[in-house]
């Protein structure tokens, strides 16, 4: 083996770890973004039981009046 086979073998190598880096980052990013938009959705969803429930207040107490 000759310098420039092991110069371009040590390319190769860096290229993968650089690739398989690269693919587990976006991984990474792919779920915190999913794990934000989930939470954005249980947020959303706790807003409108909570607006829903002071709706029921109201027209309870509307009720009584």
């Amino acid at each position: 083996m000759n310098t420039h086979d092991a110069l371009t073998l040590a390319a190769g190598i860096n290229l993968g770890v650089l690739m398989s880096f690269a693919v587990v980052l976006v991984g990474n990013m792919s779920d915190d973004r999913r794990d934000q938009r989930t939470a954005e959705a249980q947020l959303q969803r706790a807003l409108k039981r909570h607006a829903t429930a002071d709706w029921r207040d109201v027209l309870a107490t509307r009720e009584r009046v």
